[in-house]
């Protein structure tokens, strides 16, 4: 009897938590995509990625420096991996710069780059943290190492 009523209010204070207005991870990746500029055709970066995460089913966010965060569009069967991949890695054509049709790794599978997108990702983290302080915390963000 004890254990049924913990669970009903554990229940309940969930659903208040989900109706409480905080931004949700969908809506954190569409706060992404909002804040993406228009396609580039090209990309330079120092080497190495040093952020990610997976937005939406098809894109995903990455940061090569501390200040440059582009969206990549994949095309299919990333779309099958992103979401539960452990790393990534990028297949390029030229030395340190990325451009459309190179190819993103996926765990096994490589997947070709359909578009490239600079993101505000203060403006999109400013958009995140209003929703978040109307509401409920979001559990996802982009983390990024800071050069000391």
């Amino acid at each position: 009897m004890l254990t049924r009523i913990f669970t009903v209010m554990a229940a309940a204070l969930l659903l208040t938590a989900c109706a409480s207005g905080g931004p949700t991870r969908v809506e954190a990746e569409e706060a992404y995509i909002r804040h993406a500029g228009p396609e580039l055709n090209r990309v330079r970066y120092s080497g190495f990625i040093q952020g990610w995460q997976p937005v939406g089913d098809d894109s995903v966010l990455m940061s090569f420096s501390r200040n440059e965060y582009y969206l990549f569009e994949l095309s299919p069967p990333c779309n099958l991996e992103l979401r539960q991949a452990t790393h990534i890695a990028l297949k390029t054509s030229m030395r340190q710069s990325i451009g459309q049709f190179d190819r993103v790794q996926v765990g096994n599978l490589s997947c070709r780059i359909n578009a490239i997108r600079k993101v505000d990702f203060e403006a999109a983290q400013a958009e995140i943290q209003d929703r978040r302080d109307q509401g409920s915390e979001f559990d996802r963000t982009v983390e990024h190492e800071t050069d000391s």
